[in-house]
């Protein structure tokens, strides 16, 4: 099946959750819970304003989490196997939630063992990529973690502060760098922010991280702000790279291949497992092609981390283990969960002459969703014909949509009835005339049942429509009727 968001707004639906308690994704909504940071949240929801709920910005989050984009709660980075060494196999490490043989690990006492971009987990004694910190417990010894950027830096003094934390702030009683706290020590329109302890207006930044999806933090004016272009002319970049103008990045001279090279269609995809992949690259006309092996019910989490001016020219792509039908595609983001066991292929491609680009991959455990017999049907075009009577065990998947078309008589009345247990995932239903365009009915309801009709008229041919919010999968029955009038 192909996958694709669904066009309406399901206002009834979020209402019910409201009512209930419970999110239209299932986690807790945070009711009126207060926080100073997202460990105090529960579930996956983050902590907005002090207030538990779902993210708008990676900020919200742990700093090993990232806001997802598709359902706004927090996810993970890394995998789900593990939280310390004990919790692996004899001889393997945890490793930001994946167990890992010795040989695939860094081991260490401080950060000198680890390489750039990589720190010392002070709990498993391994090097793991460097997300940031969330607590003092996080971080070694002699460093407390600052709250505002989310770092390891080293704990202060009063004797120290000026060369730690510089100017307008000062050491607090435990060892942190603070500007304020109240909101008098701020100046004019800045409020104090009590879980980073600094002065900020209404789009103030430290890091990207505390920006709306598609802006960046521009840290001359610690403001916000669009991505700017990395260059206007090759005399912006360094030596050996040239501007690309129509993506005002800088590009190398001449495209490198990545080590992952010959990997140019299905028969050549390079394996990959769960975690972080680093320097990967495109050329010219490139198509980057992997195989990642999954078992029935596991959910596939690929982020692409590449230069956000380019992501409306990505494209990334998850395939069957055939590589003939996609199951889903999106510039930067795969989130789905496979219904079989089997090696399943992504792939990658740019419309820019060339682009730089890293992957990170997480696997964990979720709810397969299985085809009915009338997929394909997810479009105008795939609508399966159906006709009257009971139809039953048909499938909803998420970021699918089902469509059907059916002929009557001008002088009936046709009714089609959907039944499902509205609980485990909302479902509404169209009708539409035979231009699959102009709406006749809608049934858009939060129970049980949706039922549209058309009366007796002109039209003989009408397409149906099953959909749902991205993330919901759910099974139903339609029941479909023609009365002569």
């Amino acid at each position: 099946m192909s996958w694709r968001l669904p066009l309406p707004f399901f206002l009834p639906a979020l209402l019910l959750a409201a009512c209930s308690g419970q999110a239209s994704n299932g986690q807790p909504d945070g009711g009126d819970i207060l926080c100073t940071g997202r460990l105090d949240c529960p579930g996956r929801l983050g902590c907005v304003d002090g207030v538990c709920g779902p993210c708008v910005r990676d900020r919200d989050c742990l700093s090993n989490e990232f806001c997802h984009p598709l359902d706004n709660l927090c996810h993970s980075y890394g995998g789900g196997e593990c939280r310390i060494n004990d919790d692996c196999p004899l001889g393997a490490f945890c490793v930001q939630g994946y167990c890992k043989d010795a040989g695939e690990v860094t081991p260490c006492t401080d950060n000198s063992a680890c390489a750039a971009g990589q720190r010392c987990d002070p709990l498993n004694l391994v090097c793991v990529d460097d997300y940031g910190c969330n607590r003092d417990a996080d971080c070694a010894p002699d460093e407390i973690c600052d709250l505002a950027s989310q770092r390891c830096q080293r704990a202060c003094t009063v004797e120290t502060q000026e060369v730690i934390c510089g100017a307008g702030m000062v050491c607090d009683e435990n060892g942190r760098c603070v500007e304020c706290v109240r909101d008098d020590q701020c100046g004019v329109g800045l409020t104090c922010n009590l879980e980073t302890n600094r002065c900020q207006g209404e789009n103030s930044c430290l890091t990207s991280r505390d920006c709306l999806p598609g802006t960046v933090c521009n840290p001359q004016t610690s403001q916000c702000t669009a991505p700017p272009p990395a260059c206007l002319s090759s005399a912006d970049c360094a030596e050996g790279l040239v501007c690309d103008l129509s993506s005002g990045r800088c590009l190398p001279a001449e495209c490198q291949p990545d080590v992952y090279e010959p990997n140019d269609d299905s028969q050549q995809a390079a394996p990959l497992g769960a975690g972080r992949v680093n320097g990967l690259t495109l050329c010219a006309g490139d198509r980057d092609w992997f195989a990642i092996t999954l078992a029935r019910g596991d959910r596939l989490l690929v982020i692409v981390q590449t230069d956000f001016l380019a992501a409306d020219r990505f494209q990334t792509v998850l395939l069957d283990p055939s590589g003939g039908e996609v199951i889903q595609e999106d510039p930067l983001l795969i989130d789905a969960t496979v219904g079989e066991d089997a090696v399943y292929l992504l792939r990658t491609q740019t419309l820019d002459p060339q682009a730089s680009y890293d992957l990170i991959i997480a696997v964990s455990r979720g709810v397969p969703c299985d085809d009915d017999d009338f997929e394909p049907n997810d479009g105008l075009v795939e609508a399966a014909v159906i006709g009257t009577g009971h139809h039953d065990d048909l499938a909803v998947c998420p970021h699918d949509e089902d469509w059907y078309v059916l002929e009557r008589q001008p002088g009936q009345t046709l009714q089609v009835q959907l039944t499902h247990p509205a609980a485990e995932g909302d479902l509404d239903l169209d009708l539409l005339a035979g231009n699959g365009q102009t709406l006749v009915d809608r049934s858009a309801g939060a129970g049980d049942v949706e039922v549209v009709r058309a009366l007796p008229g002109s039209g003989t041919r009408f397409f149906i429509r099953v959909y749902a919010a991205p993330e919901t999968q759910n099974r139903y029955q339609l029941d479909i009727s023609l009365e002569q009038e």
